[in-house]
C-alpha cells in the first residue's frame, strides 16, 4: 500500500512539473514573440530551470524512500518465510515425537520411532539399530524397506559402516549416492537397490549412544531429494527420539525381571 502511495505521488509530481513547464515555455514563447523586455522573460526563464531543479530534487527524495521501503518489504517476507518454515518444522517435530510417545508398548515404540522419523522428512526405507550389551555392536531393531534376511544376519561392529561410524563419532552424516564411494565407510551392509539419498543420525541421551535412525530414499526421481535442512531435523527428532527409547528398554528389562521373579 505504502509503495503504491510513492508510485502515485512521483506520477503526480511529473504530471504537476510537466503541466508547469509547458505553461512556462508557452509564456516564454509567446513573449518573445510579441518582443516583450528581455527581463521578464529571464524571469520565467528562472522560474523553468527552478521548477526542473526541485522536479529532480523531489523525485530523487521519492526515489530514494521507494528503494529503502521495498527493501524493508522484502525484509519482512523473508522474515515471514523463515518464520513458516520454523513453524512448519516444529509442526512436523511436534507430530513425529506425539506418535512415538501414544506408543504404549515397549516393544512398539522401536517401529513408532522409525515410522515417524520417515514419516517426517519422506523417506521410504530405514532403520533403527541399537547397541548391544557390550556396547560393540550394531543391531537392527526395526526396519522398513529391507529384505528380512538383512535384518537377521546385520551385526555392525562399532565403527564399521554409516552406522558404526555415526555412533563412533557421535555425529549425523548425509550421504548422496553410493555410501561405498565416501572412504569413511568400511564393512557396509549391502542392498540390492542403494538408497539414492539416506541420513544416518546418533540416538545420543546424555553421554551415551543409544545407536542409530537410519533414513533413507529409493527413488528414480531426481528432485526427490535429503538435505542439509532435513539433516537437522532428523538429529533433533533423534534427540527426542532417544529419550522414548531408553523408557522403552527399561521397561522391557523390568518387564523380564518380573517375569524372572515370578517364575
Amino acid at each position: 500500500m505504502e509503495v503504491k502511495r510513492l508510485d502515485n505521488a512521483r506520477s503526480t509530481l511529473f504530471h504537476f512539473v510537466l503541466w508547469i513547464l509547458l505553461v512556462l515555455l508557452a509564456a516564454i514563447t509567446y513573449m518573445a514573440y510579441h518582443q516583450y523586455p528581455a527581463d521578464t522573460i529571464s524571469v520565467l526563464t528562472v522560474l523553468a530551470l527552478l521548477s526542473c531543479l526541485y522536479a529532480v530534487g523531489k523525485e530523487r527524495r521519492l526515489r530514494k524512500q521507494q528503494v529503502e521501503l521495498s527493501k524493508e518489504i522484502s525484509d519482512q517476507q523473508g522474515k515471514s518465510a523463515d518464520l513458516e518454515a520454523r513453524l512448519k518444522e516444529l509442526s512436523g517435530l511436534y507430530r513425529a515425537i506425539s506418535a512415538v510417545n501414544a506408543s504404549a508398548s515397549p516393544e512398539r515404540t522401536f517401529a513408532a520411532v522409525l515410522s515417524a522419523g520417515l514419516e517426517l522428512v519422506g523417506g521410504n526405507r530405514g532403520s533403527l539399530m541399537l547397541l548391544d550389551e557390550d556396547e560393540e555392536y550394531l543391531v537392527i531393531a526395526a526396519a522398513e524397506g529391507i529384505n528380512q534376511d538383512v535384518i537377521a544376519e546385520t551385526k555392525q561392529q562399532v565403527g564399521d559402516g554409516v552406522a558404526g561410524w555415526v555412533v563412533e563419532h557421535r555425529k549425523p552424516v548425509l550421504v548422496s549416492g553410493a555410501a561405498s564411494q565416501d572412504d569413511r565407510f568400511q564393512s557396509l551392509v549391502d542392498h540390492k537397490v542403494p538408497a539414492r539419498y539416506s541420513i544416518s543420525a546418533p540416538l545420543q541421551l546424555r553421554d551415551s549412544v543409544l545407536g542409530v535412525i537410519n533414513v533413507g530414499i529409493v527413488t528414480d526421481d531426481p528432485d526427490q531429494k535429503f538435505t542439509d535442512y532435513h539433516m537437522r531435523i532428523v538429529t533433533i527428532f533423534a534427540q527426542h527420539a532417544s529419550v522414548a527409547i531408553e523408557n522403552a528398554r527399561l521397561r522391557l528389562m523390568r518387564s523380564v525381571l518380573l517375569t524372572v521373579v515370578e517364575a
